[in-house]
């Protein structure tokens, strides 16, 4: 039973990192964004996400663990209530549906830029993939960002390794990058929180089956 537990839990935390990280489509660009040019002062903005996204995702599967909520919609008028969840719904549609369209011409773009193949091509295979992922909901879900982040987290810290052998340490930039900023790490780090939360509002309205015991949660 306990290993059954582990199991659901890894599949949680791996769906919750997945989502967050695939909203930025894995570019790193976000990192740089957000926290990067802030400088040392970034590692702070990122502990600060970071606290704060376990806070907010373990208060939302809570609320669907004792509300028995299993879809995204009864979710949102849960939270926002019945008439400002109808409205955010239809937002929710048409954020998905761009956020879709511009990740499948990213995939056409890799294909015709790194791969040199056809951009059409490229479109093609992350829709199919997409729709097989689809076709299997939560499981397939689930299996994908099980599967695909601890490979992501070995790449991350395999590149760092090898870049720091090959390139050496810098400290140059720990007064962050000198660019025109508006704002301050703080409000950086919010508003990271903030715009990768729409999804996993999402996402996390059809975790039910996984969440076994409240005790699982924190």
């Amino acid at each position: 039973m306990k290993k059954v537990i582990n199991r659901k839990w890894m599949k949680i935390a791996s769906i919750y990192v997945g989502t967050v990280i695939g909203a930025g489509f894995a570019s790193g660009r976000e990192i740089i964004e957000f926290f990067g040019v802030y400088g040392i002062k970034g590692i702070f903005g990122i502990t600060i996400s970071g606290i704060l996204f376990s806070l907010i995702g373990g208060l939302l599967l809570l609320k669907i663990f004792n509300n028995k909520i299993s879809g995204f919609e009864e979710l949102i008028c849960k939270i926002f209530g019945k008439k400002f969840g109808l409205i955010l719904d239809n937002i929710m549609t048409i954020f998905l549906y761009t956020g879709f369209s511009v990740m499948v011409a990213g995939s056409g773009a890799i294909f015709e830029e790194e791969l040199g193949l056809s951009f059409n091509l490229g479109i093609i295979v992350m829709i199919v993939l997409s729709f097989i992922v689809f076709l299997f909901s939560l499981e397939g879900f689930s299996f994908i960002s099980s599967l695909l982040v601890p490979l992501l987290i070995i790449g991350i810290i395999f590149t760092s390794i090898y870049l720091n052998i090959k390139e050496g340490y810098y400290l140059s930039n720990i007064n962050g990058v000198n660019l025109t900023l508006k704002g301050n790490f703080l409000s950086s780090s919010l508003l990271y929180l903030g715009s990768n939360s729409l999804i996993i509002i999402i996402v996390f309205s059809s975790l039910l089956s996984l969440i076994d015991s409240k005790k699982q949660l924190f």
